[in-house]
């Protein structure tokens, strides 16, 4: 994930296109100067399993990279996501790209199969490793587990515990990471005849302050189960429907 900006450069500038298949016009609108995401019907609604982040953690993070990115682009440049859904995505049920219809019945098996796997996963202890910004301008901390139960056990897990799921996940397999927020623009310092290269180098200054500021360690002691009613809804503050599951506490301490 670190080299794919430099290998591809800020694609984000120039089609707007993200990593899901949808464009950033998709995603958000300018409203009287202010973005607003645009809540779209998931039909049928996705459905998610993803591990929460520590909120306090996740609030401290969002002052720090909110403190650094602010100045630098303009109100309509930055989009921030709600630091009370920081989240780890696990594994889908069913996702806009191959979606799996479901009974109520059905779902309710789904969240019961997920409980299992809470009630026999450990809480984790994680360390932010560094932040990287993706060729679609999203930011994202990766993380290295401390403690607790492997989050490649946990995908293993939910895959044979959801067996209809989509064989296309939509994570990165080998990388535990959160989305923090999302670049929308060129920064203020980029003139108009700034080239892709310059653009690219003034971003990369920028990540690299983050990395010099944020060094968190935090806790992630809950599993979720989520229901999106709108497409990308964790992402957008769109509508919901929650079940948390608690992880558990290492007996040995």
């Amino acid at each position: 994930m670190t080299g794919e900006l430099d290998k591809q450069g800020p694609l984000f500038l120039g089609d707007g296109k993200t990593s899901q298949s949808l464009k950033l016009s998709d995603l958000f609108s300018v409203i009287n100067g202010k973005i607003v995401p645009v809540h779209k019907v998931a039909n049928p609604p996705v459905r998610a399993v993803v591990l929460y982040l520590d909120p306090d953690a996740a609030h401290e993070i969002k002052q720090t990279i909110e403190s650094i990115l602010s100045r630098h682009f303009p109100k309509t440049g930055l989009w921030f996501q709600d630091p009370d859904l920081y989240h780890f995505s696990m594994h889908h049920a069913s996702h806009h790209q191959n979606p799996v219809p479901a009974t109520l019945e059905e779902i309710n098996s789904e969240a019961a199969a997920v409980r299992q796997v809470a009630e026999k996963s450990l809480i984790l202890e994680i360390e932010l490793e560094r932040v990287v910004l993706t060729p679609s301008g999203v930011l994202v901390g990766c993380w290295q587990v401390s403690k607790g139960t492997d989050p490649a056990v946990i995908r293993e897990e939910l895959r044979n515990a959801l067996p209809r799921s989509p064989a296309k996940q939509l994570y990165n397999p080998v990388i535990f990471y959160t989305s923090f927020a999302r670049i929308l623009s060129a920064p203020l310092t980029a003139r108009k005849d700034y080239s892709a290269d310059a653009v690219l180098e003034i971003l990369k200054g920028l990540v690299s302050q983050l990395n010099q500021n944020l060094c968190s360690k935090a806790a992630v002691k809950e599993l979720w189960y989520v229901e999106e009613l709108d497409l990308l809804a964790l992402a957008l503050k769109g509508r919901t429907r929650i079940r948390r599951f608690q992880l558990q506490s290492d007996p040995k301490g």
